[in-house]
């Protein structure tokens, strides 16, 4: 295999460069229009939703299933492991071209994409201590 000159290298190593920016963009430009679907749609729950039980509006499944968080893996049981490995795979069935991550809420094993399914809103708790901190900086 013949080396590659200086000039080829800086070459490519920009044509890297191009490509990486251009799928940024790309996966930019798709997170913006997915939450502009999510505000035309209505599709984030409210606080009483959440605690209704209302279904992920992004995908259908609970919000929580209150089965408790998985442990940590190396403490699965073969039982625990077999259907760790089950809800991973049918996981990433629904979300084959997603290229994100995942989001639980605490004490369940539902797993959430961050693509297609918005967050859970925040709490009363979490916005008063927001408003809390917010509050605490100096005004300009």
């Amino acid at each position: 295999m013949a080396k590659l000159t200086e000039e080829q290298k800086r070459q490519r190593a920009a044509e890297r460069a191009l490509r990486s920016a251009l799928e940024a963009e790309a996966d930019d430009r798709r997170r913006r229009e997915r939450d502009e679907q999510w505000e035309r749609e209505g599709t984030r729950l409210s606080w009483a939703e959440y605690v209704a039980g209302e279904p992920c509006r992004g995908c259908g499944l609970p919000m929580t299933d209150e089965l408790g968080s998985w442990p940590p893996l190396l403490k699965l049981s073969e039982a625990e492991k077999l259907e760790y490995e089950e809800a991973n795979q049918r996981f990433r069935e629904r979300h084959v071209d997603c290229r994100d991550a995942r989001w639980t809420v605490s004490g369940s094993r539902v797993t959430h994409c961050c693509f297609c399914c918005p967050p859970p809103p925040m709490g009363p708790k979490q916005v008063e201590k927001l408003a809390r901190l917010f509050a605490s900086w100096p005004s300009r």
